[in-house]
C-alpha cells in the first residue's frame, strides 16, 4: 500500500509520483510543493518548471501558485490568521526571527519575479529548450510555429487518394466504398495515428491481386447473368406472379411492397456491376434461399427459378468479394499510416514549420542524439526541480523527456542511448521531480495517453504516493463509488492499474436535492443507474441513434 503523500514532510528530491484522482486536490498540493521549495531550497521561480498539459491548466497552476506565495507571506507577516492546516504547520517551522525574516525575504523576491515563473504547456516547455539550447538539440533556428496542422494532414490525406484510389476501376471503388474508406476516413486516421506515433502497426491479412482480379470476373459476369436472365422473354412476368402468389409472406411480398422492389430491381439492372456491391435492402428477397423460405402453408410447391438461383449466386459472390475488398481497405489504410509520419514531416520541412506534435518529437530526438547530454546538462543547471501535472496523459515520447532531464544520471545516460529508463536506485542522484496524475485516466487513452508509459514510470520512481481525500464528492458518493469498484480484483482489467478506495472530506457540506413530486418518495442516493429500455426480450437490440434518443430524454426530464 502506498504512502499518502506528506506535503509537509515529502522529501523535496528524487523522483516521485503521485496517484491522485479527480477532486483529490492535486492543484493544491502542486502549489504546496513550490511553496516549499521556494523556502526551504531558496529557489527563484525560473528554477521550479512546472508543466501541464492546456494553456488553461497552466493559467490555473499560476494563478493559484501566485496566491499560495502571497497567503503564505502575509501569514509569516502576522497580517493573516490562516485555517489552512498545511500552511499553519508550515509556518510554524519559521518561528526563529532569522529565519522568519529570511524566508519574508525569499516569498517577497518570489513574488516579485513570479512573471518569469517556469509554467508551461508540455508543447511550451519544449519550444522553448529547443530554441534556448538550439546547437545542443539541433533544431533549426527560424522554424514558424504551425498552431493548426488539420490542413496539412488533409492535404497529404488527398494527395494520397488521388494518387491510390482514382486509378482504380468502378467495382473495386465501390467495393472499398462499401468497406467504409473514405478521404474522411484517412483524415481521421491521421489524427489517430498521430496522436500514437510510436505505436506499432497491426499486422493486415495480404491481398492475392491475382485471385482478387478473378474474384472480380466472376462477379461481374455473375450480374450480367441475372440482368439477361431477367431481360429474357417472359421471366419478369414468371418472377413476379410467383412472388405476388396468395400465400407468400406479407412483410416481404404484399402488393404495396412488391413494385417497389421491381422498380428497386429495374434500376440496379440498368447499370455497372459496381451498384450490385451495395444493392438495395430488398435484394435479398430475390434469392431462392429466402424465397423458399418465406412461402406460407397456403403455398403447396415452394417457389423455384433459375431467377432466384442466378440471385442467390450473386450475392454468395458479392459477400466473398465484400471480404476481400475489406483487406484491401485495410492495407491501403496502413499504407496510408506508414507513409503518413515521413511525407507530413517534408511538407513542414519544405514549408519551415513545426506543429505541436514535432515540439515533442524533436525534444525526444534531440534528448537521443549526440548533444543529449549536453542539452540535459544545460537543462538541469536552469531548472532544480520539476513538477508535471496531468501525467496520466503521457506517452512514451513524454515520459522519455522528462526522465532523461530529471532523473537520475545513470538512468538518463541508459535512456538517451536507449529510450528506456530503469529502476532508479534511492542512492542515485537527481533532481527534484514530481509526477502527479491519475492511472485510471490514462487506460481511456485521452491526449494520446499510454498507460504503460505511465505504468513504467510508476516502476522507475524511487517512491510512489497517493492522495486519496476526495474534497469535490459528498461522502455517500465517495462511499458508493468505493463499493462498485471495490467488488472486482481488476476492476481495470490490467492488473498493474489499481483501485485505491477514496477518502471523503472531512466537512460540512450541503447536498442538493431536488424536491420529489407529489406523492412520490424523495431519493437521496448519490449514485443512481439508470438502464436503458431495449423493447422488451425480443428486441434486436438498440441502435446508437436510439440510445442516445432515450439518453437526452431522460436528461432533459431531470
Amino acid at each position: 500500500m502506498n504512502r499518502e503523500l506528506d506535503l509537509l514532510g515529502e522529501p523535496l528530491a528524487g523522483v516521485r509520483l503521485v496517484e491522485a484522482g479527480a477532486g483529490s486536490g492535486k492543484t493544491f498540493a502542486i502549489a504546496a510543493l513550490y511553496l516549499r521549495l521556494v523556502l526551504e531550497q531558496g529557489l527563484r521561480p525560473e528554477q521550479i518548471v512546472v508543466v501541464t498539459f492546456t494553456e488553461a491548466a497552466a493559467g490555473e497552476l499560476r494563478d493559484r501558485i501566485r496566491a499560495r506565495l502571497r497567503s503564505a507571506r502575509q501569514a509569516l507577516n502576522g497580517n493573516v490568521h490562516s485555517s489552512d492546516p498545511f500552511l499553519r504547520g508550515l509556518i510554524g517551522q519559521y518561528t526563529e526571527p532569522a529565519r522568519r525574516e529570511h524566508a519574508q525575504t525569499l516569498l517577497r523576491d518570489a513574488l516579485r519575479e513570479f512573471d518569469n515563473a517556469a509554467i508551461h504547456t508540455i508543447h511550451a516547455f519544449c519550444r522553448r529548450q529547443l530554441q534556448e539550447f538550439a546547437f545542443e538539440s539541433g533544431a533549426a533556428f527560424n522554424a514558424e510555429f504551425l498552431h493548426d496542422q488539420s490542413g496539412l494532414v488533409e492535404e497529404v490525406a488527398g494527395d494520397f487518394w488521388r494518387k491510390r484510389i482514382y486509378p482504380l476501376g468502378p467495382l473495386r471503388l465501390a467495393g472499398l466504398k462499401a468497406s467504409k474508406l473514405s478521404h474522411e476516413g484517412l483524415c481521421k486516421l491521421a489524427r489517430i495515428r498521430l496522436n500514437h506515433a510510436n505505436a506499432e502497426l497491426a499486422p493486415v491479412a495480404t491481398v492475392d491481386e491475382g485471385e482478387l482480379t478473378r474474384a472480380e470476373q466472376g462477379f461481374a459476369a455473375a450480374f450480367q447473368s441475372v440482368r439477361d436472365k431477367w431481360r429474357e422473354p417472359g421471366v419478369a412476368e414468371e418472377v413476379k406472379g410467383l412472388l405476388g402468389q396468395e400465400g407468400m409472406y406479407k412483410a416481404y411480398y404484399s402488393e404495396a411492397k412488391l413494385p417497389a422492389l421491381w422498380r428497386n430491381l429495374e434500376s440496379l439492372l440498368a447499370g455497372s456491376p459496381a451498384r450490385a456491391m451495395t444493392p438495395f435492402k430488398e435484394f435479398g428477397c430475390l434469392t431462392a434461399g429466402f424465397v423458399a423460405d418465406k412461402a406460407g402453408k397456403k403455398v403447396e410447391v415452394p417457389p423455384e427459378h433459375p431467377f432466384f438461383d442466378l440471385c442467390e449466386v450473386l450475392l454468395q459472390l458479392r459477400d466473398e468479394l465484400a471480404g476481400q475488398y475489406a483487406a484491401v481497405a485495410d492495407n491501403v489504410r496502413r499504407e496510408f499510416a506508414e507513409q503518413l509520419p515521413g511525407e507530413l514531416a517534408g511538407r513542414k520541412q519544405a514549408l519551415g514549420v513545426l506543429g505541436f506534435d514535432d515540439l515533442i518529437a524533436d525534444m525526444d530526438k534531440a534528448l537521443r542524439g549526440e548533444g543529449a547530454g549536453g542539452m540535459r546538462r544545460a537543462v538541469r543547471a536552469r531548472y532544480k526541480a520539476a513538477l508535471i501535472d496531468e501525467f496520466q496523459d503521457t506517452d512514451p515520447r513524454q515520459y522519455h523527456i522528462f526522465s532523461t532531464l530529471f532523473g537520475p544520471e545513470d538512468s538518463a545516460e541508459t535512456s538517451a542511448k536507449t529510450g528506456k529508463g530503469g529502476k532508479h536506485s534511492h542512492k542515485q542522484q537527481a533532481s527534484c521531480l514530481f509526477l502527479i496524475g491519475d492511472p485510471k485516466q490514462a487506460i481511456y487513452r485521452f491526449r494520446g495517453a499510454d498507460v504503460f508509459a505511465y505504468l513504467e514510470a510508476r516502476e522507475d520512481a524511487q517512491e510512489v504516493r497517493t492522495l486519496s481525500r476526495n474534497w469535490r464528492s459528498e461522502p455517500g458518493l465517495v462511499t458508493a463509488v468505493n463499493a462498485v469498484f471495490s467488488r472486482r480484483d481488476k476492476p481495470f482489467l490490467l492488473p498493474r492499474v489499481e483501485f485505491l478506495e477514496a477518502r471523503a472530506a472531512e466537512r460540512e457540506q450541503d447536498i442538493l436535492v431536488e424536491d420529489p413530486a407529489p406523492g412520490a418518495p424523495a431519493s437521496t442516493s448519490p449514485l443512481q443507474v439508470w438502464l436503458l429500455d431495449e423493447g422488451g426480450e425480443n428486441a434486436k437490440g438498440l441502435t446508437k441513434e436510439q440510445a442516445e434518443e432515450q439518453l437526452y430524454t431522460a436528461l432533459d426530464a431531470e
